[in-house]
């Protein structure tokens, strides 16, 4: 399977494994395992490993030595074929899951929404036209923010202070 478009990365084991390495080693090694990763192995041929390294064949004879110890026979990668029979498996179990397509959330009256969707019909309705979530809440109990103070609408607005100076010092 090679539609696995990720690939999980353990910093700490890689760094731990590699600390030797050179930084053109170290993109070679990561290029190599990344095409391993997509292609379900390596060719056992020096010029297409150079070419996947991105390598001319001088610099891959020059890497290769430093390399070879991360792989076993016939650039075997031990660690990357763990971690993919894993991906499948996750994979293979959403994709199951999927196939059986999604079921009702269970409520407690029949016909009545899930108390998610609820929850977001409530934010929505909450929010007031132009402006955002933060600024259409009145958590600051602040009166004049609020227009209580005042025997109309308030004319401040979120950006303004009750002496008419914007939120960058300005007058308004």
């Amino acid at each position: 399977m090679s539609d696995l478009h990720w690939m999980p990365l353990y910093i700490a084991d890689y760094l731990a494994d590699t600390t030797h390495l050179s930084t053109e080693e170290h993109g070679a090694y990561l290029l190599l395992i990344m095409h391993y990763w997509q292609q379900n192995g390596l060719p056992d041929d020096d010029v297409r490993l150079a070419r996947i390294a991105r390598l001319s064949p001088e610099q891959w004879d020059a890497t290769r030595p430093a390399l070879r110890p991360f792989f076993g026979a016939g650039w075997f990668h031990s660690r990357v074929e763990v971690e993919r029979a894993k991906a499948e498996m996750k994979f293979e179990k959403l994709s199951a899951a999927g196939k059986k397509g999604g079921r009702p959330r269970k409520t407690e009256n029949p016909g009545e929404k899930p108390l998610e969707s609820q929850a977001f019909e409530t934010t929505k309705a909450l929010r007031k036209p132009g402006l955002s979530y933060s600024q259409s809440q009145s958590h600051t109990n602040n009166p004049i923010q609020e227009g209580k103070n005042s025997k109309g609408p308030s004319s401040t607005s979120p950006l303004t202070d009750p002496l008419g100076k914007d939120a960058f010092g300005g007058i308004s």
